[in-house]
């Protein structure tokens, strides 16, 4: 298995002062905070329940190591989850999809979203899509605002 590096560029409006200490930036509860983290594939399982080949129901499923900086220290892990939901076979992608969790020192952040692809694959260096983030726990309850994925290499 190959491992790639995504960047998680997290903005996340209404949280805490920790989550803004923790990321560095100062700022009220009220306050949009950036995070920006650096992802490491550990895990990539595809699951194709039906039909061979890819068609609706199939799903992806990730997990990440997560730190600060590329290549730094793991401070915590995510998981994902991607399910094709539409094959459009005359423009050649299918429709995914994404459910993720980012579980962090002071909490969990929620994401959601869908994603185009070319049918079958997955993310190749270069790729990004937004998602937006839904929720949280601890330190990041209320969460709300996007996540920006870039994939590195």
């Amino acid at each position: 298995m190959r491992i790639r590096t995504l960047v998680l560029t997290l903005v996340v409006a209404a949280v805490t002062t920790s989550i803004a200490s923790c990321s560095g930036a100062a700022g009220s509860s009220s306050a949009t905070t950036r995070i920006t983290l650096y992802a490491e594939n550990t895990s990539l399982v595809r699951v194709d329940g039906n039909a061979t080949g890819p068609d609706n129901g199939d799903l992806v499923h990730r997990r990440l190591s997560l730190s600060f900086s590329r290549g730094g220290p793991v401070i915590g892990s995510a998981w994902s989850q991607s399910e094709i939901v539409d094959v459009d076979t005359d423009t050649k992608v299918d429709l995914r999809g994404f459910d993720g969790e980012l579980s962090l020192p002071e909490g969990w952040i929620f994401v959601r979203g869908m994603a185009t692809l070319p049918i079958g694959t997955v993310p190749q260096p270069g790729w990004t899509d937004t998602y937006a983030v839904i929720g949280g726990t601890g330190a990041y309850e209320g969460a709300r605002g996007t996540e920006r994925l870039t994939l590195l290499d």
